[in-house]
């Protein structure tokens, strides 16, 4: 029995999982990040090959008992690279059927299996997904706004609300007495002048974290900076939905990502208030980590997106026993 694989490659890691028809998953395998415009496209196909390589061992499978490769990266941005991508992709897994999508595919995938359906990805950075039930799809990608570029563009703004608020553009904040205190710095002054002088490298994404602690505390600007990015991310994918005309009555709208664990709840909580004047859309967080969701595409494939029940009882029985699914 041939089984099909499931990539899903982004920047701090690529996966692979192998799933057979019936749902069941022998194993799956993980290799270093990559993305073919920023780490060329020999290292981007080298860590698929040895997340596939890992995973196939694992099962004691070879190549070709593989059917099908369903690639979900992150670099999949412009119409021309879908084609690219799959051209060498080729060359890692010949005569194969070989599909690729964005990586938010996967993770929206991961997340409903709803005919009209979208994602909000906040990690380091974020994007937007959406599709209809023609299988059309909007993608931000580059168009995402600055005000949703996740943690690390969240993060940004933390920093800069610090600093406009000693010198009196903005009102004072908690964030001030949280962000020195996560660098050790005295003063933002000081803070500001190793900065621009090169002497302190900040990894602004995790800055993000404390703007929810200080918004769970009531400090008005941070909570503020949750309030215009949930509006912001709102009407992000109200647009998109009308560009696909999307029926929003039984629409789905998975939350997934960093920003929206811990006291990240603030954020999904911001967006379901956004969301009530449009009581027929059901948000969701995401279920299965998104390498299932390139694995369950490879199902929908197969199957014409009607995976029989008992197949997708399986799956979650391995999902589970592998730690594929979603806390």
């Amino acid at each position: 029995m041939g089984y099909f694989l499931g990539i899903d490659q982004g920047g701090t890691k690529t996966e692979a999982v192998l799933v057979g028809r019936g749902g069941d998953i022998p194993a799956f395998g993980r290799s270093g990040g990559a993305c073919y415009i920023s780490s060329g496209m020999e290292t981007a196909m080298g860590k698929i090959g040895e997340a596939a390589k890992a995973a196939l061992a694992a099962a004691a499978l070879s190549p070709d008992d593989i059917e099908m490769v369903v690639s979900c990266m992150t670099g999949a941005d412009w119409a021309f690279e879908y084609g690219l991508l799959e051209k060498n992709l080729q060359k890692l897994f010949p005569g194969k059927r070989i599909t690729v999508q964005n990586d938010a595919i996967a993770a929206l995938r991961g997340g409903s299996d709803a005919p009209e359906s979208g994602i909000v990805v906040m990690g380091t950075g974020g994007n937007i997904a959406l599709q209809n039930r023609a299988g059309e799809q909007f993608i931000y990608g580059y168009y995402m706004p600055e005000t949703c570029h996740g943690a690390s563009g969240f993060g940004q703004r933390a920093f800069n609300a610090v600093m406009e608020a000693s010198v009196g553009l903005s009102p004072p904040t908690l964030l001030t007495e949280l962000i020195l205190a996560h660098t050790g710095e005295s003063t933002p002054e000081g803070l500001l002048m190793k900065t621009t002088m090169g002497k302190m490298r900040i990894e602004h994404k995790n800055l993000s974290p404390l703007v929810f602690e200080a918004a769970d505390k009531g400090d008005a600007t941070a909570r503020q900076m949750v309030a215009e990015l949930a509006f912001a991310l709102s009407r992000c994918v109200l647009v998109a939905a009308g560009r696909l005309k999307i029926d929003l009555d039984g629409f789905e709208l998975v939350l997934s990502g960093g920003m929206f664990k811990g006291k990240g709840y603030l954020l999904s909580e911001a967006l379901r208030e956004r969301f009530k004047i449009h009581p027929g859309i059901k948000i969701t967080d995401a279920k299965y980590e998104p390498v299932v969701g390139a694995g369950l595409i490879c199902l929908d494939l197969a199957y014409g997106r009607h995976i029989p029940e008992a197949v997708m009882g399986t799956l979650e029985k391995d999902c589970t026993r592998l730690g594929l699914v979603r806390n």
